[in-house]
């Protein structure tokens, strides 16, 4: 098997979720909360207030560092996720709401749960 290797800059990373059109995406993410000079387009803290897959009537409350996008993308690529469940692969510089969607669900919950 062949090993590709993908380098994606933190800034492009952070831009590709927090700097898309994340408001057209998913409806399971209730509001963010940019923290310690962050912002859709300065990487710092990102608090996410999801529903609880296990708990339909519970909402947590999740930090989300650029540590964990990087951690997420690797899973894009070593799980062979497409983009939007689709055939295409993923386009950081061309990226959309799908692309912030799965990224962020896979920081926060380490898998895509809403398809």
């Amino acid at each position: 098997m062949a090993t590709i290797e993908v380098e994606v800059s933190n800034q492009d990373l952070w831009e590709a979720v927090f700097g898309s059109d994340l408001y057209g995406a998913g409806p399971w993410w209730r509001k963010l909360g940019y923290h310690d000079g962050a912002d859709s387009d300065t990487i710092g803290l990102v608090e996410v207030w999801v529903d609880n897959p296990d708990d339909e009537e519970q909402v947590l409350k999740v930090k989300v560092k650029i540590d964990d996008l990087i951690k997420a993308l690797q899973i894009v690529y070593q799980k062979g996720i497409t983009h939007c469940g689709g055939i295409f692969v993923w386009d950081l510089e061309n990226y959309d709401s799908c692309t912030a969607d799965y990224l962020l669900q896979i920081a926060i919950f380490g898998e895509v749960i809403y398809g």
